[in-house]
């Protein structure tokens, strides 16, 4: 029996959904699934909604660091050497490390022979491994901290580098070609959640019945540069709408809170706000009982999950006009982008977007089968080499589908 370790240490955002996702796909070929996972992630509610339900089905080790310093390259320091320790002691023949964008730089400082040595032939596959490299960067701190990714992506031990944004992999086919072999395309997976009706979606959140719901959603409070500040005051210039209301979902702090203050006045009760963790399908329910989903983001520019989400529920999205969102909202008709930080725009567009999508489109078809949870499992083993072949869905073909 073949046997695959799924390594985690990240326990916040998409890490556990990609791990989540891995695992029907290597247990429907019969793969022996080890998970290492960090300690806390136990006590987790993203690990009872995302993982509870195979602890009888996979081995999980909760044996790795919690997070110490602030610096996530630190961390990773820390984290690859609980990788090199597992890898003396067991033996695979697939690693995966969904959550790795700092973890291959921070290999290099293991030593390659080392972590070659602790392989002993087994296939070591890194996600995440371009984040955020193809957006322009401007400060010193940001260019060096490019220049070690690049580095180790070129240098680092890897069998396959896997990339979540299919938009990075074109910067790398026109500014690193000699790296692209390395990679592969894959998705934030989606659920597959059935199609919920407005109505019944507000009323399963105790939202009202009435009114235009624009919604701001997710964990709001773990990324400075989700837009909150950009979309108050676009809403600003939307006070006078009596039937507009405002939805803000997911675990906020006191701080993102705060910034909300100049709404409260003006919209009284027609601010609504759900202020806790959000298991997938309490989102799935905030995303049907929107009107519209905003995505404001400035400086997390790749890949929204909640952008996915909301085509799930086949809501119409206003989203930022950079990064990954202002490349796919329009390409797949998902709605509307804007400058977001011209509040009037942003405004205009927030006020005339339609609430869903009625036109059939197999691009939309494609792109959510694309993102399915055994698609993107598929993907991994696939880009692995060492297991059977599986049917799977590629950007490559998605893409097609616009032409």
């Amino acid at each position: 029996m073949k046997t695959v370790l799924i390594f985690e240490p990240k326990v916040t955002g998409h890490y556990l959904k990609y791990v989540a996702a891995l695992i029907p796909a290597c247990l429907k070929q019969g793969i022996r699934v080890t998970l290492a996972l960090n300690s806390s992630a136990k006590d987790a509610a993203s690990f009872e909604e995302t993982l509870s339900e195979f602890q009888s089905d996979v081995e999980i080790f909760f044996v790795l660091p919690v997070a110490r310093y602030n610096n996530d390259l630190l961390n990773a320091c820390v984290w690859s050497r609980s990788l090199l320790a597992l890898l003396k002691s067991h033996r695979f023949d697939a690693v995966f490390v969904p959550g790795g964008d700092n973890l291959l730089p921070a290999s290099l400082l293991l030593g390659n022979a080392r972590i070659r040595r602790a392989l002993s032939g087994a296939r070591l596959l890194y996600g995440h491994a371009l984040f955020n490299l193809h957006f322009g960067n401007t400060s010193f701190r940001s260019k060096l901290i490019s220049k070690i990714r690049l580095f180790a992506l070129r240098w680092g031990v890897s069998d396959k580098l896997l990339v979540n944004d299919p938009f990075a992999l074109d910067w790398l086919a026109n500014n690193h070609p000699q790296l692209v072999g390395k990679f592969r395309a894959f998705s934030d997976p989606l659920t597959g959640a059935d199609l919920i009706a407005k109505p019944s979606a507000r009323r399963a959140l105790d939202l009202p019945a009435e009114g235009r719901i624009v919604g701001l959603l997710g964990a709001l409070d773990t990324n400075p540069k989700k837009g909150v500040f950009e979309f108050v005051n676009a809403l600003l210039r939307l006070k006078d709408d009596k039937r507009l209301l405002v939805l803000v979902a997911g675990r906020l702090s006191p701080e993102t809170i705060d910034l909300f203050s100049p709404l409260k006045s003006l919209f009284g009760s027609r601010l609504l706000f759900i202020n806790r963790w959000l298991s997938e399908k309490e989102l799935h329910l905030a995303t049907s009982a929107c009107d519209v989903v905003c995505t404001p983001n400035t400086g997390n520019l790749g890949v929204s999950g909640i952008v996915m989400l909301a085509l799930q529920a086949n809501r119409n999205v206003v989203g930022s006009n950079l990064g990954w969102q202002g490349k796919v909202i329009p390409a797949f008709e998902l709605g509307r982008v804007v400058d977001i930080k011209n509040p009037q725009l942003f405004a205009n567009a927030i006020a005339t977007v339609g609430a869903e999508n009625d036109t059939p489109s197999a691009a939309r078809e494609s792109l959510l089968a694309y993102a399915s949870t055994l698609n993107v499992g598929n993907t991994w083993l696939d880009a692995a080499g060492c297991f059977e072949p599986t049917e799977m869905i590629t950007w490559h073909s998605v893409a097609e589908t616009l032409i």
